[in-house]
């Protein structure tokens, strides 16, 4: 009788273009994901410029990058998810980065496991990436910035179960709390500002605004792409429910007195998001 295929354990990304990569690029990406660890991260390469090898202590990953769909058949794939984000994902990539287990893992469970592939792969979060899948169990998401803190801190089952933290958010007008926060948010902007100015390649940014569409009103997030005085420029992360003048992916352009909360990554941090913590406390009571 034959043994059972064993499941792969993998993390992968979604990709909108192949990405160059390479032995010394990714040592950079395991020893900041790994500085913690109480022996180096060791890499090899096993195949030129697709497949890679890292050791750390018992535990074997591989490293494989591919110019391809990492679907044979994308239509079909994206036909079963019902997720818009990640249907865009699905449609929209042409290569991949997967990070899996190689053989057993000694004395270390399957949750562990994931985070260890999840802090390494969010050394390689940047603004290429359309979405992530987690193997076996899915599901497959589509990217947002906010993911990268939560997988440098090993919350792989945060990216994949709870999903991105208040990105569309419907209320009702002069909630008391929601004011006061954007109140707060208004009065730290320079924070944003300065954070922006002097932003890394593996940080994300992003503001809140009401869209308005003649008597509908959605309030949704732009992922920041640059600022201009008084301009902010992006693209909407979103895709809108009640309004039908915009659509995911939309550039935008909104003022800084438009904006109702803002959000950056910082190493392991999500800094700001002071409406999303009102509302992430609303939906836990």
């Amino acid at each position: 009788m034959a043994s059972p295929k064993k499941q792969i354990v993998s993390l992968v990304l979604l990709l909108k273009q192949r990405r160059e990569i390479n032995v010394e690029v990714i040592q950079r990406a395991a020893d900041d994901a790994f500085r913690d660890a109480p022996a180096p991260v060791r890499v090899i390469q096993i195949k030129n410029g697709s497949l890679f090898g890292l050791a750390l202590g018992p535990m074997l990953m591989g490293l494989i990058s591919a110019g391809k769909p990492y679907f044979r058949d994308v239509e079909k794939v994206a036909n079963q998810t019902s997720n818009f984000a990640a249907r865009q994902a699905i449609f929209g990539h042409t290569a991949w980065i997967g990070v899996d287990l190689v053989g057993d893992a000694p004395g270390i469970d399957r949750q562990k496991v994931y985070e260890l592939l999840g802090r390494l792969v969010a050394e390689f979060l940047q603004d290429d990436v359309l979405g992530l899948i987690r193997l076996p169990s899915g599901p497959i998401v589509g990217y947002d910035f906010s993911f990268i803190p939560l997988l440098r801190n090993g919350k792989v089952s945060d990216v994949f179960e709870k999903g991105p933290p208040d990105r569309i958010v419907k209320t009702k007008a002069g909630d008391p709390e929601l004011v006061a926060a954007t109140a707060e948010a208004m009065r730290r902007w320079p924070e944003f500002t300065a954070a922006f100015a002097a932003r890394q390649p593996r940080q994300g940014f992003g503001v809140k605004k009401a869209f308005l569409d003649g008597e509908k009103t959605e309030h949704m997030w732009v992922t920041v792409t640059g600022i201009e005085g008084q301009v902010i420029r992006g693209r909407l992360c979103n895709k809108p429910q009640t309004i039908h003048s915009l659509k995911f992916g939309d550039l935008v352009e909104i003022t800084v007195a438009e904006v109702e909360d803002w959000m950056y990554t910082m190493g392991k941090e999500n800094i700001g998001g002071f409406q999303a913590k009102v509302l992430e406390a609303r939906r836990n009571q």
